[in-house]
């Protein structure tokens, strides 16, 4: 049921008792995909991501005990006193249901319904909004769930633990929504910095790669680029693609090559040393692309071609790929060229630093 335009005006008032939590998105350098349970559970896989300063943002504000500053909950949801009223800023989508036993998933606003009734809450206005783009490869969807997640269980007086709440938000998407996925994107919002995964069936080992303080880290951060394709797409439905291949037995090696390039980077960043990074993202990308052929497109390899010619020593997919975006590594003092010809064929550059503080959540003022 659609939230009225009475609701829509309302939305982001002020007067009432409100919780935010913030999470980061990540960009992935090599081993993705072994993270995937359907393959981590027959060999241990191993990713290694970053936390980088691109935001989901979730609030979560009581409505139906707000003071006199306020408005009361007659004039937001008249007929539901125990309404859960939901706005996306990226998407525009309004929606509302009466409580929490009402809730039906629906593909609008599924991940907050589905923190809702984890936490039985309810009389509550939700606004989320993030940095990135739709659809980017970035791990936007986790980073929402993990925000909300925080959000919502401090809101209800049952704060959850990072951690706990990377593993809350991954199965309120695979098991409560039936959502195919990975398991680095949660625990990268969660966490934040540059982490090392290891990756068994379903639970997560991190091995952090330290404090981000030495040249190999400013190096990374002056010359990562970060292009947005403008091709957005779903994650679940490459997933899907990538299961179908795998179970008829034709990227099982591409699979195994994926752990070697995790296990590479995981050495990249024990040693400081950028050429075996660059090496474990060359043989990332190889490999992922041999998963399945949505993965790649003639525009991804458009964007690709542009960047050898300006630059680009290596570069990869962020995510599942099929689009999204890219993640490229220029040379040296050649970044400026390289963000300066994909700007030129439609590319988006998308500034970032890396993130060191995973979700947090505060009280609003």
């Amino acid at each position: 049921m659609g939230i009225d335009s009475t609701v829509r005006k309302e939305i982001g008032r002020t007067g009432s008792r409100a919780i935010v939590a913030r999470a980061p998105v990540r960009v992935d350098f090599a081993g993705g995909w072994t993270d995937v349970p359907k393959f981590s559970s027959i060999k241990p896989g191993i990713v290694v991501n970053a936390a980088i300063t691109l935001y989901t943002y979730v609030t979560v504000r009581d409505i139906g005990n707000v003071n006199n500053a306020g408005y009361s909950l007659e004039i937001i949801d008249p007929k539901h006193s125990t309404a859960i009223n939901m706005y996306s800023v990226d998407l525009d989508v309004y929606e509302s249901v009466k409580s929490v036993a009402d809730i039906e998933y629906n593909g609008s606003l599924d991940l907050a319904k589905a923190a809702c009734k984890r936490y039985g809450v309810e009389g509550v206005e939700i606004i989320t909004g993030t940095d990135a783009p739709v659809g980017s490869g970035l791990g936007t969807s986790a980073s929402l769930g993990v925000a909300l997640v925080t959000a919502i269980s401090r809101f209800a007086d049952k704060r959850e633990a990072s951690w706990r709440a990377a593993d809350i938000a991954y199965r309120l998407e695979t098991e409560e929504l039936e959502l195919l996925s990975g398991l680095q994107d949660q625990y990268a919002a969660a966490l934040g910095g540059i982490n090392i995964f290891k990756c068994v069936g379903d639970t997560v080992y991190q091995n952090s790669t330290g404090t981000i303080t030495d040249s190999m880290y400013y190096e990374l951060e002056r010359r990562l680029v970060l292009c947005y394709t403008d091709q957005a797409r779903l994650s679940s439905d490459i997933h899907r693609k990538v299961y179908d291949v795998f179970d008829k037995g034709d990227n099982v090696e591409a699979i195994d090559r994926l752990r070697v390039s995790g296990k590479w980077a995981s050495e990249a960043f024990n040693t400081r040393s950028l050429d075996t990074l660059i090496s474990a993202m060359d043989l990332s990308w190889d490999n992922q692309k041999k998963l399945h052929g949505s993965i790649t497109n003639e525009g991804v390899d458009y964007f690709f071609q542009v960047a050898k010619e300006n630059g680009m020593i290596t570069g990869k997919a962020c995510g599942a790929g099929g689009g999204g975006c890219l993640l490229f590594l220029a040379d040296k003092g050649k970044e400026h060229i390289l963000k300066k010809a994909l700007k030129n064929v439609g590319g988006t550059i998308i500034d970032f630093k890396f993130d060191l503080n995973g979700v947090i959540s505060w009280q609003e003022v």
